[in-house]
């Protein structure tokens, strides 16, 4: 048996805090008796689960580790006038991969500390991508538990980089946007990632914008064992409540909590933002976003701001006023019999003309024009199906549509369009059908030739090229490589991803009754 603590020791000794043992890479123990030693280390081996060697030998130790809270702010006070934001964050990142960096610091003499201070600033000067790359490559390094010497690896890499860098290509659509992970012992600052855009990132700059994640020591979603802690609500407040209401400082600029989209939420993550050369603000994006105040529910005001953060294409602007877009009423009818609310069959359906659509395609560089559209407008959310009888550019949106008010954006954003994707049938769908008198035979002949599909996958190459196009969204060449001689089944790689989608396509059917459909018989 075990308890989660974020502390060691007593107050009447001395107490180590979590974040102080999780920012270094060597833990010292101390025994008075060297027999009952041996026998504690045997037995932390055997624990730990992984053979571990024993080396006896005179090490000399400095005690550091009340310096290192000054170093780093001697590092800032001189580090901070000098370095634009994005050298400074990388820094930062290779501080806080772990105390080493910063005991290095420590353990130099002044004239080496000054030549590395001095190093930096005239680097920076000299070519900041070239420099940030160079730092970004250390704190990988020291991810990968790498022993490196900061002062003298800084100089060598960055002749290495200057020469090889060039600027990190951005697809349209995109942006570059840092994410950072927050455990119960540590902060890990990771590199700019390329993001899809949604609105927020389209109005304001994404510099200044930060992705967080919260999560356990391992890197995985913070443990069951937490949520059943007795003192549940203290360790939420350390780990997470603190850090959201205090926000991150890095540098001059301090993070604030900004929102959360609602694939953020389900992955324990939020976004933050810092006042930026405009003056925006975390409170005066929320501001912009819409109007909240009437959604009295916490969860339903948090799902609602995280519309916002929908990654989406921004297509053609529909004025909210003027007549090109028009409320209707919803299809109603009937009542639950327990609730005693009607039905609503046009629930999150609205409607758009041929005319608009075809210019939403057309800014969108889309070749053909589909029937349906999933998007997010203003407040609304929902799907757009094109109605031939709409003339003109026409947007007719339900009342089932509208989740909150906003008047800041007009914009037609795009989310996904219908065209025949991989779709399957699952347990309650066939029972439904089955009702409605399509024979039993039906589904099991499709789920014989699905079986079959899949096996011969493994052994047939147009049917692999099939299965891997279909059901799997890899962005390889396949087709191309298979018309230029390559063997799909028999390449390592190609045939492990084969076997997975064997095995997750069996286990679904066992599991979940999930018949695949042939991809020219359905429509997603």
């Amino acid at each position: 048996m075990f308890n989660r603590s974020l502390s060691l020791g007593c107050s009447c000794l001395s107490v180590l805090h979590s974040r102080d043992l999780g920012g270094n890479s060597v833990l010292k123990l101390s025994f008075t008796d060297r027999p009952k030693a041996q026998k504690i280390l045997e037995r932390l081996s055997w624990r730990c689960r992984r053979s571990t060697e024993f080396l006896y030998s005179p090490v000399e130790t400095s005690a550091v580790g009340s310096q290192l809270k000054a170093t780093r702010e001697r590092l800032d006070a001189r580090l901070t006038p000098h370095l634009r934001y994005p050298c400074y964050y990388a820094l930062h990142a290779v501080f806080q991969q772990g105390n080493d960096a910063v005991a290095q610091m420590v353990l130099l003499k002044a004239s080496v500390f000054e030549a590395f201070v001095q190093n930096l600033i005239e680097f920076a000067r000299n070519n900041e991508g070239a420099l940030e790359q160079t730092l970004f490559s250390i704190r990988a390094a020291i991810e990968d538990r790498h022993i490196i010497n900061l002062h003298s690896a800084v100089p060598e890499l960055f002749e290495k980089f200057r020469v090889t860098y060039a600027p990190p290509r951005v697809p349209p659509g995109s942006c570059l946007v840092r994410r950072v992970f927050v455990t119960p012992s540590r902060v890990f600052f990771l590199p700019p990632n390329v993001h899809c855009e949604n609105r927020v990132l389209r109005q304001f700059d994404a510099e200044y914008a930060l992705r967080v994640s919260f999560r356990d020591d391992h890197l995985q979603q913070l443990s069951h064992t937490l949520m059943f802690h007795p003192k549940k609500d203290e360790m939420m407040e350390e780990i997470v409540a603190k850090f959201l209401r205090d926000g991150l400082k890095v540098g001059k600029r301090v993070f604030k909590f900004l929102a959360s989209s609602c694939s953020q939420l389900r992955d324990h993550g939020v976004w933050l933002y810092a006042t930026d050369s405009q003056g925006n603000s975390a409170d005066s994006i929320r501001h912009w976003m819409g109007d909240f105040s009437t959604i009295p529910n916490v969860a339903k005001k948090m799902a609602r701001m995280g519309q916002c953060f929908s990654s989406t294409e921004e297509s053609v602007k529909v004025p909210l006023e003027g007549g090109d877009m028009e409320d209707v009423v919803d299809i109603v009818g009937g009542r639950h019999p327990i609730s005693g609310k009607e039905f609503i069959f046009s629930d999150g359906v609205g409607m758009i003309s041929p005319s608009l659509l075809q210019k939403v395609c057309k800014k969108l560089g889309m070749g053909t024009v589909p029937s349906a559209i999933q998007i997010r407008y203003a407040g609304y959310k929902g799907m757009l199906c094109v109605n031939p009888r709409l003339e003109g550019d026409k947007l007719m949106m339900r009342g089932s549509m509208r989740k909150f008010e906003c008047s800041t954006s007009n914009s037609l954003e795009a989310i996904k369009f219908s065209a025949p994707r991989a779709v399957y049938l699952n347990r309650p769908l066939i029972t439904i059908l089955e009702q409605l008198g399509v024979p039993s035979r039906v589904f099991v002949s499709l789920q014989q030739a699905m079986v079959l599909m899949f096996a011969d996958a493994l052994v047939c190459e147009s049917t692999a090229l099939h299965v891997l196009s279909t059901f799997v969204q890899v962005a390889l060449p396949l087709r191309r490589l298979q018309q230029g001689g390559f063997c799909l089944t028999n390449d390592t790689f190609v045939r492990s991803l084969l076997h997975t989608v064997y095995k997750s396509a069996m286990d679904g059917l066992r599991t979940r009754t999930r018949i695949a459909v042939p991809p020219n018989k359905g429509r997603n």
